[in-house]
């Protein structure tokens, strides 16, 4: 564990001699160190050229975009624009300094420092020009170099190519530090007086929740294909907006998205129930960090990952059927989300946990259509629907409760109070007029059933009339489940197993056609059904 004090003694016991980037002798200066059994970890004052990081970012040995430790935000343009003003002048105004990591490998992290770094960088790389109206005198003579890029800097100018290449940069080279001090380095040291907020900790913990949270609500550019569709975003007038969420769900750079994805996985997670609310942000901190630290709920793999994609799933569907994407700000849609799921149940544990979708189905349209009905009436001060309720208050409660608030108001809050008092609201109405269906939870017929039936058909394959004597058999829905049908006895044909499972859930009358036979399928169930025996041609 790397806090502040454990920093201030590592930088007192620091090498004495810098280390200039351009005179790196790796058996001298960092190869020792690794090698020695009882060397701490250790950190030494240096510089670094502006051409050595950026032939270093380009050799592949110096890594600048490492996601852990990157804030959302991209740097502007202009703001690349005014550090090369810095660099260019080489007034008294200087480049803060900046934090490599030094792997035993050779190769070197940036771990702190990712925007500051990147302007020269990308300068040099020709990805944009030099501020308009930027003049510069070299000491005999002025010289415009106003909307210029890196490649234009020739002839007369080469000098600036040179003197930016020379730049040097103060740093701190990191020596024998692991991922998690490397964590720790950043979250409590480098950054404890910084602006970072909650949800930029949180993606800075180490761990394979962090990064899970961080790829699918995040375009990570090495892996794009982990984005969920739920979080693509829309460019409009040259601002990103996200497509399913209001365009009050303000995209500013401070990874947003990500918080909102935190705080439904940790709604929905085993073990809580998302109507207790979320922690405090210096909770959900801790949590993060307790669940993927050694021996924590999620140390070596995300199980709950397979099943927050098919919650996902179902918020996408709802979001992409809604009337009114304008209403879903982040606390309104969280609870939209975390109610359907309500509806839909949950089943097993760790691994397997899953929606209950084999039991409840839910039409997404309807769903959509009825909570923007709820929010109308019962935000209306006209109607005032809530005016004889109160507030929720846990079943033990004694006192007086406060009055319940319109429906708009309730959403100010990730507390119990609040997402009770939104449940107890939504629970009005039926699962039937949220849009459940409810499936039979039968899934197999019983022996008997399936005896009895095949005694009905005189010992012969429903589908194609063959005598089945020895062979395994199965009972098959006649209408498959994953259609509506249900595991009754009025819906039950006996068949082979190997016809029952090459059918699969194809409807009746594409199989009856794929089999070629000259049966009159549903005729023959409704002889079967009123005891009657079937006609095989």
């Amino acid at each position: 564990m790397i806090d502040y004090e454990t920093f201030k003694e590592m930088k007192t016991s620091a090498k004495v001699s810098p280390i200039d980037a351009e005179m790196i002798n790796w058996d001298e200066d960092f190869k020792p160190i690794f090698d020695s059994q009882d060397a701490n970890a250790t950190s030494i004052r240096g510089t670094a050229t502006v051409d050595w990081l950026f032939k270093a970012r380009n050799d592949g040995t110096f890594n600048t975009g490492v996601r852990t430790y990157q804030r959302e935000k991209v740097a502007t343009t202009q703001w690349k624009q005014e550090v090369m003003r810095t660099v260019l002048e080489d007034a008294f105004k200087s480049i803060p300094e900046i934090h490599i990591r030094v792997n035993e490998d050779g190769t070197y992290e940036l771990t702190d420092g990712q925007q500051r770094t990147s302007a020269p960088l990308d300068y040099m790389n020709n990805e944009f020009p030099l501020p308009k109206d930027f003049i510069m005198n070299d000491g005999q003579a002025d010289y415009d170099l106003s909307g210029l890029y890196y490649r234009d800097l020739i002839g007369d100018l080469s000098n600036f190519q040179n003197h930016i290449k020379s730049y040097e940069i103060v740093c701190r080279w990191y020596v024998k530090l692991d991922d998690q001090e490397v964590s720790d380095l950043f979250i409590d040291v480098l950054n404890n007086n910084n602006t970072m907020n909650a949800q930029e900790i949180r993606n800075a913990v180490l761990g394979v929740y962090s990064d899970w949270v961080r790829d699918t609500a995040r375009q990570d550019p090495m892996n794009k294909s982990a984005l969920h569709d739920l979080f693509k975003r829309n460019v409009i007038d040259g601002k990103e907006e996200l497509k399913y969420f209001s365009k009050s769900f303000k995209l500013k750079g401070r990874m947003e998205v990500d918080e909102w994805l935190q705080n439904l996985c940790f709604m929905l997670t085993e073990g809580h129930h998302w109507t207790k609310g979320c922690h405090s942000q210096p909770g959900q901190i801790a949590w993060v960090k307790e669940i993927q630290a050694v021996g924590g709920r999620f140390a070596t793999e995300y199980t709950e990952s397979k099943f927050m994609l098919s919650v996902l799933k179902v918020a996408k569907d709802i979001m992409e059927n809604t009337i009114n994407r304008q209403r879903y700000t982040p606390m309104v849609s969280l609870m939209l989300v975390c109610y359907a799921i309500e509806l839909i149940g949950i089943t097993g544990k760790g691994n397997s946990r899953k929606l209950n979708t084999s039991v409840n189905t839910l039409d997404a349209r309807v769903f959509a259509a009825k909570f923007e009905e709820v929010f109308i009436d019962w935000n209306d001060t006209q109607k005032e629907l809530y005016k004889n309720e109160t507030m929720y208050y846990p079943s033990n409660h004694k006192g007086n409760k406060l009055p319940m608030e319109p429906f708009g108001k309730l959403f100010g809050g990730k507390n119990a109070m609040a997402i009770g008092t939104i449940k107890k609201v939504l629970d009005k109405y039926t699962p039937a007029e949220w849009g459940v269906k409810v499936r039979d939870g039968r899934i197999t017929f019983t022996k008997e059933q399936k005896m009895e039936r095949l005694g009905q058909q005189e010992g012969k394959c429903f589908w194609t009339g063959a005598e089945l004597g020895d062979t395994p058999i199965a009972g098959d829905h006649y209408i498959p489940r994953s259609k509506g049908g249900k595991t009754e006895k009025t819906n039950l044909v006996v068949t082979s197993n190997k016809l029952n499972n090459l059918r699969s859930n194809t409807s009746p009358k594409d199989f009856s056609d794929s089999l070629g036979v000259d049966i009159d399928h549903a005729a023959n169930l409704v002889r079967l059904n009123n005891n009657e025996k079937c006609q095989w041609n």
